[in-house]
């Protein structure tokens, strides 16, 4: 049984919903203000919380957000139920991450819909955690134990056999374990960003705290970012930038991941002497990314598959890691709130342009949040 956490100054009103909630078979639990609400919530995780904005001790703003700290690892919704109607008070709620905003007075009906919508989200997220725990079991012990059994391999081979080895063979073997401890720490710190990005999906605290806080895009910073992969694929001369400078709705870390996924994967699929070109161009109020190759490309089945836990061909290409990269990329993209598009030709290249949104500002001047 569902639970809805009444949080409501006015009896008759707090009355009422719990008589019209329990006949709709909610488990319904009440609370005069917002500080009996939180003392209510120190022990329990209600499904749903309804609460007036208007209270004495805590508003039903501060007990917004003091629930989304007092419950980070909880998906708990919240809607606002209050006489506040102006649009600046709507538009105060909404922009603390509230799930609604309904203004009194109200129909049942229309609280019942409102209720039925946040039980369908927490339903998706709750979908969401249990194919992460499947993927755990099934994927992680593999990804991890792969490189960590040629550590420990090399390790036992250059301490029984030292006395006896060349300088090259030491070194090879030390060069085999750096590899596959970089690989270790790869695969670990992309699941641990995964976490964090489903996270931040379900997070109402991500609207004030990651959008709000712009990046400025140039020439110079992704020639930094990028620069290590010419490296590692030892391809110095195989990238090609052409970048206009922006201050996109989208913060460093986030943007980091997505270029950078990108243009490896790129560099991963494609020969030498081939180019991996990354452009980023302004149109109107977006701002485009484009990372094209001219490798093996992908078919319609292959993109459309672009989802949790799936790896394309893996058998075939010998593929590495949990398959996460590209989902990866489409999540943040989603969370900022941008598009993504694949235009690929098998056998000979992919283009994928990435669209988003850019911060607004006045003529000749970027924006004043992160910088490179």
């Amino acid at each position: 049984m569902n639970s809805v956490l009444i949080v409501e100054d006015d009896k008759a009103v707090r009355n009422n919903t719990e008589i019209f909630l329990k006949a709709e078979g909610f488990n319904v639990f009440t609370a005069s203000n917002g500080l009996e609400a939180l003392k209510i919530t120190k022990n329990f995780v209600p499904d749903v919380i309804i609460a007036d904005i208007i209270m004495p001790y805590v508003d039903g703003i501060e007990l917004y957000k003091k629930i989304q700290h007092q419950h980070l690892n909880n998906f708990i919704s919240f809607i606002f139920l209050t006489a506040k109607c102006d649009l600046p008070s709507i538009r105060e709620g909404l922009n603390t991450g509230a799930d609604d905003y309904i203004t009194k007075p109200f129909e049942f009906k229309d609280l019942l819909i409102s209720i039925q919508k946040c039980l369908a989200k927490k339903q998706r997220y709750n979908t969401i955690i249990n194919d992460l725990k499947n993927t755990i079991t099934m994927n992680i012990p593999h990804e991890l134990r792969t490189p960590l059994s040629t550590i420990i391999g090399y390790t036992g081979y250059l301490e029984n056999s030292l006395p006896g080895l060349t300088y090259e063979e030491i070194a090879a073997g030390i060069g085999a374990i750096g590899k596959a401890g970089r690989r270790l720490q790869s695969r670990i710190e992309k699941f641990l960003f995964f976490a964090s990005v489903e996270n931040d999906i379900h997070s109402k605290l991500f609207l004030n705290n990651y959008i709000s806080s712009p990046f400025n895009i140039s020439e110079t910073f992704l020639h930094n970012l990028l620069d290590s992969l010419t490296v590692h694929y030892e391809r110095p001369g195989d990238l090609s930038l052409d970048i206009d400078d922006a201050c996109l709705q989208i913060n460093k870390e986030h943007l980091s991941f997505i270029v950078k996924e990108l243009a490896d994967n790129a560099f991963k699929f494609s020969s030498r002497n081939s180019l991996v070109c990354v452009k980023g161009k302004t149109a109107e109020s977006a701002y485009i990314i484009t990372v094209q190759d001219s490798g093996r490309g992908m078919n319609r089945d292959e993109i459309s598959l672009i989802s949790s836990y799936k790896q394309f061909q893996r058998d075939y290409y010998q593929q590495t890691g949990l398959g996460l990269g590209l989902y990866l990329v489409k999540r943040i993209i989603e969370l900022h709130e941008g598009k993504i598009k694949f235009a690929s030709i098998p056998g000979k290249s992919t283009r994928i342009d990435i669209t988003l949104k850019t911060k607004k500002q006045k003529r000749s001047k970027l924006c004043s949040g992160s910088t490179i």
